[in-house]
């Protein structure tokens, strides 16, 4: 039972991190704080890919969507999923770039 239960955590922790799709923030293993699943409940279903950009307090300054591997062509959806992905919190500190950027998949569900 002890098994089961580590590779249920393993795996979800897997996921929670596979959400995180590229960059420099990914590179130097800067962890996100916030605890998310990187769903949102959306009438219209696919996924938007963004580039975020982080400052060294772990704050998002700045999010541009990736037309070219983003489904979802609403604009409510992407203003709903710019507000989720500026309550996002990564590690603090002073050793880090002024910005560091990520590439994040946000998948929206019904």
């Amino acid at each position: 039972m002890k098994k089961v239960v580590f590779l249920l955590f393993i795996l979800i922790s897997y996921q929670s991190n596979a959400q995180l799709l590229s960059g420099d923030l990914v590179d130097e293993s800067r962890k996100l704080i916030t605890i998310t699943d990187f769903t949102l409940k959306d009438p219209n279903k696919g996924f938007v890919v963004c580039d975020l950009a982080v400052d060294r307090t772990g704050k998002v300054t700045s999010i541009a969507f990736d037309l070219a591997t983003t489904t979802v062509v609403s604009i409510p959806s992407k203003i709903k999923v710019r507000n989720y992905l500026n309550t996002f919190v990564f590690e603090k500190g002073n050793h880090f770039p002024a910005f560091h950027h990520v590439k994040v998949k946000i998948t929206l569900v019904d």
